[in-house]
């Protein structure tokens, strides 16, 4: 695949840390570049799994805090849209590793 026909996946989803017992679970991010394998990267931010809608990869309810999160998972997988768009237009191959250091400015 020439990089003109990069694809990018990106998913959220709950971690439970070790021991866990109950209460909130890590959000992680899931980030594939054209398949290959992925890099798993913490967000930093909790969540009630109770009100974690697996299939939308967001949080259900309407409150301040709850909006603020989903702006939040939005904003991440947007800038993750533009640095897929800025590597696709470089002349190197990269991949799901370099961009996630690109974001915490490691590159």
């Amino acid at each position: 695949m020439n990089r003109y026909e990069s694809e990018l996946f990106s998913a959220f989803f709950l971690k439970k840390p070790k021991p866990y017992k109950e209460g909130e679970k890590a959000i992680y991010m899931r980030l594939t570049v054209n398949g290959s394998i992925p890099k798993y990267a913490s967000l930093g931010r909790m969540c009630d799994p109770e009100i974690w809608i697996s299939r939308v990869r967001r949080v259900k309810g309407t409150c301040e805090k709850i909006k603020t999160l989903n702006l939040y998972l939005e904003d991440i997988e947007r800038r993750f849209e533009s640095l897929h768009n800025d590597f696709m237009r470089s002349v190197t191959e990269f991949t799901a590793q370099a961009m996630v250091n690109k974001y915490l400015g490691k590159q």
